[in-house]
């Protein structure tokens, strides 16, 4: 997907704020980024000659493969999404002015283990890009964030205060809901907010 663009910035201009998810996202400067991924291949396909009905191998006609045999894919790689930390640093500006907001990874009731460790590790993975740009770095629990904006553990809710907010759409046409980078921007909001407050 895109990156979102808001009509109204409600984060201060030196906040980069994220929600942590494979599926969540980065919000810098009024846009809303989904979090930069990668395939990783675990497995490589397994190929096989491709064969005709009468049991021959099949030889490619023309192109710079003429005179070879066909192969096809008998078994698909095995493949895992994994944060693309080289696109990350890029959005993070190497700057001590920035400030740099992650959200904390909570224990969910109901999460599997391998999940709670999925997540565990990309938190691991952010924080030292982060730590590495040079910026301040502030870790925030989202049941801190959460309460403070009055929001549920529902998704819309947040899609709701964040399009409110910055009049920007976190939904597309057929209503699927872009929620990491709805919530990545509250947390820049949130923060901004208690910025303002001297609350820090």
């Amino acid at each position: 997907m895109e990156p979102i663009k808001v009509s109204k910035d409600p984060v201060s201009s030196h906040i980069i704020s994220i929600d942590i998810g494979l599926d969540g996202g980065i919000y810098k400067n009024g846009i809303a980024y989904p979090m930069p991924t990668t395939e990783i291949i675990l497995k490589a396909p397994v190929m096989v000659q491709a064969l005709d009905k009468s049991g021959k191998k099949v030889i490619i006609k023309s192109g710079p493969d003429k005179g070879q045999v066909k192969m096809k894919i008998k078994t698909p790689a095995v493949t895992k999404r994994e944060l693309d930390v080289f696109k990350i640093q890029e959005l993070f500006e190497s700057n001590d002015k920035q400030t740099i907001v992650l959200e904390l990874p909570g224990n969910s009731i109901g999460n599997s283990a391998r999940s709670s460790s999925t997540t565990d590790r990309n938190f691991g993975k952010l924080l030292a890009i982060a730590e590495l740009s040079g910026a301040n770095v502030v870790t925030v629990p989202a049941n801190q964030w959460k309460k403070a904006l009055n929001l549920s553990k529902e998704k819309i809710d947040s899609i709701n205060l964040a399009e409110q907010l910055s009049g920007a759409l976190f939904r597309s046409h057929r209503n699927k809901l872009y929620d990491g980078l709805a919530e990545a921007l509250l947390i820049g909001y949130y923060y901004s907010e208690k910025i303002k407050s001297n609350l820090f």
